[in-house]
């Protein structure tokens, strides 16, 4: 092996020294060894199911020591590298070397510095590799249907089988629900220009259903249209309970008329039928899916929109047709192929098919006579008997010390589907390249300009930036008060001292002395980016207040023609602008010391 070393070596200060100079074919190839390292970790770090039960189990190379060796590794690397490097600093007499021969040494650290530093990369492919293979779509796609399927008897939450969740059969997708609070008979009308709500009290001789102190009314509905451009608050369409959008149109939705529920129903207590929730909606992002999750049990769900409400009748029909076609041995089977999945997966419950079968299956009217914990029950519960209202009482009689954590399950299917679709490569990409810049830059400052300049260096840049958020605070003293003229003063104040430095090695380099003009040399390294991003600051600054002047939306502004491709826009430009400056770089090491 070291035989093997040394020939290496030999050739490549023959044939490549700067490539021998750089050392970069060894970093690589210990940096490959360890990617491929930190990708069997990512491989077996999910063998336990257990492991994505919690939530965004994507993010455990934060969670787990993973980030800590990662750290650990890069630092060795690098001082190790770094040790090597300074052993032969061709720098020392920078001026002989081509332009291309000093652009190329800062590439090749970048690339170093990028390889040692990008493990998370290797990682999480080794997360979604094992994630992939392990959890095909056709086999957690049954899985979610089945779950879907039982989700009706989960019998978790009293709220989740109340009337005002019916949304199935007719006339309840075409009614209103408004459902008054305990004690007092007041509604929400609607959510003012400040969102703050506004009640109207309820007259209680109008035909109702009443559940201990909850009383549902419905309504019948009639409509205005508007444009999808209108503000949801204008004055013209306050009032609405919900708006349905269709390409520019929008359609509010009012209360018109009471209508008597009880032609169609004599009940208002729990009931299975009542179910019009979905446990776990595949295709949709996280976000979205944890949205809708909560908002299933928010009161003021009407307001967000019609869409929703058309798939809670979808959802309800298909609970109403399940229970409809009362067979015992039909949803006996959902309850155990739940059971099945739950086991498969370590999700913890106490139940048989037999006994949650026997708390669920009432045929005369399938109302909730059971509720069913989400966690077990805990040993040492204490329960306050006082003030208790007869809802309160009713839950706690129908609350068994049955469990089933399908939060748990929920999780594990999130898990799943998040990790098959995140792109770790382009999720962290624009931070390792940029961290890389910065690092390789320092290194670059440190070779060419000597420690006591880069030091120098160090100081200047934070002396400046203490200078910049001094006088903004200054400035917001003497105006008074902060206000955007705060906004546009520190970034033409950043702007004015950044083009200071990059003018100074340019310009003045004959004229200051040579420390000086190194102290700015080396800021310029980082300031041509930071001119670039005041520039495009500024131009997003005022086209935002041109936007707050002109249209009650904020409209797009430079920062939105690419997008999150500017990184990499931005950085190619970087290290062009870069290249022309290594021309400058070596005119400042050419200068007297004097």
């Amino acid at each position: 092996m070291k035989k093997f070393i040394t020939k290496t070596n030999a050739f490549l200060i023959e044939k490549f020294p700067n490539i021998w100079n750089t050392k970069i074919v060894w970093v690589l190839l210990v940096s490959i060894i360890l990617h491929g390292i930190f990708f069997i970790f990512g491989l077996l770090t999910f063998t336990n199911p257990e492991s994505l039960h919690d939530m965004r189990a994507k993010d455990i190379y934060f969670e787990n020591g993973t980030i800590f060796m990662n750290i650990i590794l890069f630092i060795i690397i690098i001082v190790v590298w770094l040790s090597y490097l300074f052993k032969n600093n061709a720098f020392k007499s920078l001026y002989p070397l081509k332009r291309k021969h000093l652009f190329g040494h800062l590439l090749m650290y970048i690339l170093i510095v990028f390889c040692t530093s990008s493990f998370y990369i290797s990682y999480n492919y080794g997360l979604k590799t094992y994630i992939s293979f392990t959890y095909e779509d056709e086999k957690v796609i049954d899985e979610v249907l089945k779950s879907n399927k039982a989700a009706l008897f989960f019998s978790h939450k009293l709220e989740d089988y109340t009337l005002e969740e019916r949304k199935y059969p007719a006339p309840f997708d075409t009614l209103y629900c408004s459902h008054v609070a305990p004690k007092n008979l007041d509604e929400i009308e609607y959510i003012d220009d400040n969102y703050e709500i506004v009640e109207k009290k309820v007259d209680s001789s109008l035909p109702h259903l009443s559940f201990f102190d909850e009383k549902y009314y419905y309504y019948t509905l009639y409509t205005k249209t508007g444009s999808s451009k209108q503000e949801a608050f204008n004055s013209e369409f306050k009032g609405y309970v919900y708006y349905r959008t269709k390409d520019t149109i929008r359609t509010y939705y009012y209360k018109d008329k009471v209508f008597d529920i009880t032609t169609v129903e004599t009940s208002a207590l729990p009931s299975y039928y009542n179910y019009s929730s979905r446990f776990y909606r595949l295709n949709e992002d996280s976000n979205a899916r944890n949205y809708y999750r909560i908002s299933s049990t928010n009161p003021y769900t009407y307001n967000e929109g019609r869409e929703i409400l058309d798939k809670k009748v979808f959802w309800n029909k298909e609970a109403y047709d399940l229970l409809q076609r009362n067979n015992p041995k039909e949803i006996k089977q959902t309850l155990t192929d739940l059971l099945a999945i739950c086991d498969t997966y370590k999700v913890k419950h106490n139940l048989t098919p037999d006994t949650w079968f026997s708390l669920v299956y009432h045929p005369e009217d399938f109302k909730l006579k059971a509720l069913i914990r989400e966690e077990p029950k805990e040993e040492f519960a204490y329960f306050n008997n006082a003030n208790k209202t007869e809802l309160e009482t009713f839950k706690e009689n129908l609350l068994t010390d049955y469990f089933i954590e399908t939060d748990k399950l929920y999780n594990l299917f999130d898990n799943v589907e998040d990790i098959k679709e995140s792109t770790p490569f382009s999720d962290s990409i624009h931070v390792y390249l940029w961290l890389s810049f910065v690092i390789s830059a320092m290194i670059l400052m440190f070779r060419t300009t000597g420690l006591k300049t880069f030091i120098l260096t160090i100081v200047t840049a934070g002396v400046v930036s203490i200078f910049i958020g001094l006088s903004a605070t200054v400035y917001d003293h003497i105006m008074k008060y902060p206000n955007r003229n705060t906004e546009y003063f520190v970034t033409y104040l950043s702007l004015i001292i950044t083009i200071v430095i990059l003018l100074v090695p340019i310009l003045f380099s004959q004229k200051l002395k040579k420390i000086i003009v190194g102290i700015c040399v080396n800021l310029s390294l980082v300031s041509f980016m930071a001119f670039i991003l005041l520039v495009m600051g500024l131009i997003s600054i005022y086209q935002n207040d041109y936007c707050r002047s002109t249209e009650i939306r904020p409209c797009d502004t430079i920062w939105d023609v690419f997008g999150i491709y500017w990184s990499p826009i931005l950085f190619i430009i970087n290290l062009i602008i870069l290249y022309f400056y290594t021309k400058v770089i070596k005119n400042w090491k050419a200068l007297p010391e004097a």
